[in-house]
């Protein structure tokens, strides 16, 4: 499903991703998303242009949100999804792009980065989309050059960090809960921090940012063993429980 960007007024222009009215995206050719969406199997062209038909919407976008290690993240309105943000890249000029960086990625790099959350997406958490992680509606790339690369996801609500923060035992519990549920689900997350658990605008959790995750199985005791060193990580750092306390 094919976008263009259309800027609000007030927008400001933020970022290392230069956002201008009437970029236009469409699906990735690599993408999994449309074909899932549409119920086929065959490759996706490698751009959509109004010439093959497909719809283009309009995309509006309303708020920098904030960076990331590699991404913008924005607020936007989706005429079929209704609230999202808009994870974004501009391939020529990104936060991680120096090799002395902890986080260098280089650029030949960033769309396997890319790929590598939509198979998480449409993975292990696919059946946990709408509740404790965003839904995903999918990877893009800019029509003309494809120099951006794009994530759309659900939009879930501001992060808990990214200082250190004390919860109350309801939150607490809330946290523990849905990293429960993502651990009965097969996934390590691998980053815990505040930033990345954010609470819906129906006070419920939701976890995002799965670059550093991983598949685990619980049939396997080695997996299972890593699944609980995780659960008891998100006590001491998040919950701020002491470590004999989590381990009796």
């Amino acid at each position: 499903m094919s976008f263009k960007i259309s800027c609000s007024p007030h927008l400001a222009r933020e970022g290392r991703s230069g956002l201008s009215n009437n970029l236009q995206f469409a699906p990735h050719p690599r993408s999994s998303f449309e074909k899932l969406a549409n119920g086929c199997t065959a490759d996706l062209s490698p751009s959509s242009s109004p010439n093959d038909g497909s719809p283009i919407h309009a995309l509006e976008v309303i708020e920098y949100l904030a960076p990331g290690y590699l991404w913008d993240f924005w607020l936007a309105q989706h005429p079929i999804y209704g609230k999202v943000v808009l994870k974004l890249v501009l391939t020529s000029n990104y936060s991680c792009c120096r090799p002395e960086y902890d986080d260098y990625i280089p650029q030949n790099e960033i769309f396997e980065e890319a790929l590598k959350q939509e198979e998480f997406y449409l993975g292990p958490l696919a059946d946990l989309q709408g509740d404790i992680v965003p839904k995903y509606h999918g990877l893009y790339t800019s029509v003309e050059g494809g120099w951006y690369i794009a994530i759309m996801l659900e939009w879930a609500g501001y992060a808990l960090g990214p200082r250190v923060i004390y919860l109350k035992e309801e939150w607490l519990q809330k946290v523990y809960e849905a990293y429960e549920t993502l651990h009965l689900h097969g996934v390590m997350h691998s980053d815990l921090c505040t930033r990345h658990i954010l609470v819906d605008d129906n006070h419920k959790i939701r976890l995002v940012s799965f670059r550093q995750s991983a598949r685990k199985y619980l049939t396997d005791e080695d997996d299972v063993s890593v699944l609980m060193c995780e659960a008891v990580k998100l006590r001491v750092r998040i919950g701020m429980e002491r470590i004999k306390d989590v381990d009796r």
